[in-house]
Parts: C-alpha cells; structure tokens; sequence
C-alpha cells in the first residue's frame, strides 16, 4: 500500500511543479536540437546512401562524428539530469507526507547549493554501475557460453496446466531482471540524493551507505515502486512511438508528430521527478525548513 502512495504522491508533486517541469523540458530540447539538426542534415544529404538497410553510408566519418555529438549531448543531459535533481527534492519535499511545493527561487537555489554532492552521489553510483555491470555481464556469459549452451532455445523447461514454460522464456526473464538491477541502483542513487538535501550531509559515501541500507530494509516497498515507474515508462514510450509512427508513415504529417514527441518528453520528464520523489519518500528524509517566503 506504501508503495502506491509512493508513486501517486510522486506523480503529484511532479505535476505541482509545472516551472520545473517547463525548465527542464526547455534544456533537454536545447541541448537536443544540435543533434537533432545533425541527424536531418545527414539523413537530408545521404538519403541514396540509407535506403538499404543492409547497407551503411560509405563514408564512416560522418556517422563518427554524428555519435560523438549525441555523446555529448547525453553527458550534458546527464550533467544537468544530476544538477536539476538537488533543486527538485529542495522543491518538493516528500518525506512520509504529501509533497509540500516550495517557491520557485528555492529551486534555482538548490540545484546550486546541491550540485557538487549530488556529483559526488552520481559518481559513487557509477562506479557501483560498472561493477554490477561486470557482474552481471559475468554471471550472463557463464548462464549462456557453459551452462545453457548446449540447451535447445524451444526446449520445454516445465509444464503447469497451460502453462509452458521453455528456456528462452527464462533468458527473456533473465535480460528483464538485468536492466531491472539497473533501475534499483538508480533508485538507490535517488534515495542518496534526497538524503543529503533533507540532512544536509556532504558525505556521499555516507549518504550511499544510508540509503542502500534504508532500501535494503523496504525490499518489497523498493521493488514495488521501481516496477511501477517501469511500467509507466514503458507505456508511455510504446504510446508515444506508436503514435509518431502513426503519424509519420501513415499521415505525414510531421508539425503533429514533433508535437506528439514533445508531448513524450514532457511525460518521460513528469516520470523522472515522480521516481525522484518515489525514492525521497522511501529513504525518509524530509528537506530543511523554507519560510513560506523563500528565506
């Protein structure tokens, strides 16, 4: 029941915010548009050389630098993702209550004030990133090169009434709970962020050993909200792209699918701060008192 609280209360406090909402939309399209522009330009200018899709563009160079540029732009995005994210749990302060919004000045205040530790959480996190990416990526090449390497893919592993069960059923499973570790860790590395706003610690390793511990304490809690926001993720990505397909191949009609895309990235934003939130109020830690005037 927590858990559902957890994600209303997220979806709230995101929708409370439309300035935040507004600003964040405005820098990810900004950063978004060189790319954007690169990519029509490419497309535009070797369309003859595209039209296969078993073929690539002769000239490698052009996709080489086309990968750096959206390189960049995903690090600044990351960047940004990680200074937005101090003024956001300053701004909204979950804890066990309902969100509590704040003045808008607070916000820009705290992204500051928050951005240095918050980098230092991110960077904790990344390094506990490779290390479970190494892990799992192990454990993978273990279950498919010795264990299952000589298992017939359609191979029926058991049977209950109806129900069949065969290996690439397991291994889809499999692939479905990798990305899903990856999303805890996230989730953890949220709760790290929103403790050191509500506690005013600097420490990021203390912070990441206070929320892997308070996580590790509300398993169920934990898994529950990251699989919901899963779900709203996935849904609104498979509503979204549909729709743009829709209206791209069928209709043709590009002005209302650039809108319908916005729309998307509005959504996936609202999604982002509902899951930060999620995981304010699952480490516990409220935001220091604000006057109700900013001061």
């Amino acid at each position: 029941m927590r858990a559902f609280f957890d994600v209303t209360a997220g979806l709230w406090g995101a929708l409370r915010a439309p300035r935040v909402l507004v600003l964040v939309w405005a820098a990810i399209t900004a950063i978004a548009i060189p790319s954007a522009l690169a990519c029509g330009e490419l497309a535009g200018r070797d369309a003859p050389r595209f039209s296969s899709p078993t073929k690539l563009p002769a000239d490698g160079d052009l996709l080489a630098s086309l990968d750096v540029g959206i390189g960049a732009s995903l690090a600044l995005a990351a960047l940004l993702g990680v200074f937005f994210t101090g003024g956001f749990l300053a701004y909204c302060r979950g804890g066990s209550g309902p969100p509590v919004a704040r003045v808008f000045r607070e916000f820009l205040g705290a992204c500051g004030r928050n951005f240095l530790t918050n980098l230092r959480v991110a960077a904790v996190f990344a390094v506990l990133a490779l290390l479970l990416g190494w892990g799992v990526q192990s454990l993978d090449h273990a279950l498919r090169d010795r264990w299952l390497h000589d298992r017939e893919p359609g191979a029926v592993v058991f049977e209950i009434g109806p129900l069949i069960v065969r290996w690439i059923h397991l291994l889809s499973a499999w692939d479905l709970a990798r990305g899903f570790a990856f999303l805890v860790l996230v989730f953890v590395m949220k709760a790290a962020m929103a403790w050191t706003v509500g506690a005013g610690n600097r420490s990021a390793l203390v912070a990441t050993g206070v929320a892997a511990w308070r996580c590790a304490t509300q398993p169920i809690r934990v898994l529950l909200v990251v699989a919901a926001w899963t779900v709203v993720w996935v849904a609104l990505a498979s509503l979204i792209g549909e729709a743009t397909v829709v209206l791209l191949e069928v209709r043709v009609n590009i002005g209302l699918a650039a809108v319908v895309g916005q729309a998307g990235v509005l959504a996936g934003i609202v999604a982002w701060l509902g899951f930060t939130i999620g995981a304010q109020r699952v480490v516990g830690s409220a935001s220091p008192a604000v006057a109700p005037d900013g001061r």
